[in-house]
């Protein structure tokens, strides 16, 4: 993926939140790509610093498109919900109010299917703890161990 990008990409990624989180989560997942390729591993501080940084981003913007996909159904179907409200479980009652079941089936299928069930825990737990049980020892040089 080509690093420069015209005004118009720009805009229309600006433009679209779920476009662009998808777009950055990408470009997050190519770095990793090339990390792998380049042969990069994580002995030391400094590669596991890289790695991590690379994971958690991918994470973070491939997990939250879902939000963006809720903001973008409560503007589109006019749900009257305001942004700090517009949550999974809110968003599920007012489609149940207005018979939406059609929406309301496909959100809750996207919502617990193994994928997005995996990639959202993942990102939880690199919230919160180590995203790589590694032990790490500051020695005369230091290293991380599985």
């Amino acid at each position: 993926m080509s690093q420069e990008m015209s005004e118009e990409e720009a805009g229309r990624l600006l433009e679209n939140r779920m476009e662009f989180k998808l777009y950055v989560a990408k470009r997050h997942l190519n770095n990793l790509r090339r990390f792998e390729q380049e042969g990069s591993s994580m002995p030391f501080f400094k590669e596991r610093v890289r790695w991590e940084m690379e994971i958690e981003s991918f994470l973070f913007y491939v997990v939250d498109v879902r939000d963006s996909f809720l903001a973008k159904i409560n503007d589109k179907l006019g749900l009257g919900l305001k942004e700090e409200e517009v949550y999974m479980n809110t968003i599920e009652t007012k489609l149940n109010q207005r018979s939406e079941q059609h929406i309301l089936t496909d959100l809750k299928n996207f919502n617990t299917s193994s994928c997005f069930r995996i990639l959202k825990e993942s990102r939880d737990q690199s919230t919160h703890r180590r995203l790589i049980d590694m032990q790490c020892s500051v020695a005369t040089q230091p290293t991380c161990t599985t």
